[in-house]
């Protein structure tokens, strides 16, 4: 299934779902094992260890040492993995508004982890992306409201 590549298709068309929770970059040092029941959204190999991106009430049970709390927002279209410009353009949007963001590419969306707080900025932010409109909220994957 191939996903779209045209910049002005993938900016008119996404839309940014902000997703309830708090997320953050969790470190496993070498050779650790995922500790039992830890369900990463993100895993990353490095020489100095893995990381894992994981919600922060995860992380604090199974005691890992974690940094830069942050939100998750996904880019709802289906994106080529060698489509080029939306990821920039979102970024450009959120840089002018002081936020820093952290972007993970998956087969069929774009979802980014930004810091906490900001929440109207950074709506605004992508909102100007799209040129239209104000993020979608998704309710938690436990069927929570957002707060």
């Amino acid at each position: 299934m191939t996903g779209e590549t045209d910049p002005v298709r993938l900016l008119r068309d996404m839309a940014a779902v902000l997703t309830a929770g708090t997320w953050v970059f969790a470190r496993l040092p070498p050779g650790a094992a995922l500790p039992a029941g830890l369900e990463p959204l993100g895993r990353f190999r490095e020489a100095e260890g893995e990381t894992v991106i994981v919600e922060r009430t995860a992380a604090e049970r199974a005691a890992l040492a974690f940094e830069f709390p942050c939100r998750r927002i996904t880019l709802t279209i289906h994106s080529d993995l060698a489509a080029v410009g939306l990821l920039a353009a979102v970024a450009r949007c959120l840089a002018d508004a002081g936020i820093p963001a952290n972007t993970v590419s998956a087969f069929h969306h774009r979802p980014r982890v930004r810091s906490r707080g900001r929440g109207r900025a950074r709506a605004r932010g992508i909102a100007a992306v799209r040129g239209v409109g104000a993020m979608r909220r998704a309710p938690a994957r436990g069927g929570g409201s957002m707060p």
